[in-house]
């Protein structure tokens, strides 16, 4: 996979809010080619293009991060973010 195009890099956020201290960047990206299974033994990530309906249903049928949930959950709706800047 190839990155093409930053659209946007928000600010830093809290990856476990008041357990760590850690912090992780969402990057809001355009791409080109395929992915890689690159799990470990700690996670899954099972990564690929959805359309809105498979999401719709992966929220109703998995487990996610309150952050992937609240991500996807746009996705399938049709909701917008804007960008300014």
């Amino acid at each position: 996979m190839k990155v093409c195009k930053i659209k946007k890099i928000l600010p830093p956020s809290f990856a476990a809010v008041a357990i760590s201290d850690t912090t992780t960047y969402i990057a809001f990206v355009e791409i080109e080619g395929g992915f890689e299974d690159h799990t470990s033994e700690n996670e899954q990530i099972d990564a690929g293009l959805y359309t809105r309906s498979q999401v719709h249903r992966l929220l109703e049928t998995e487990p996610f991060s309150s952050r992937a949930q609240m991500a996807a959950y746009y996705f399938a709706e049709g909701l917008e973010v804007c960008f300014r800047g």
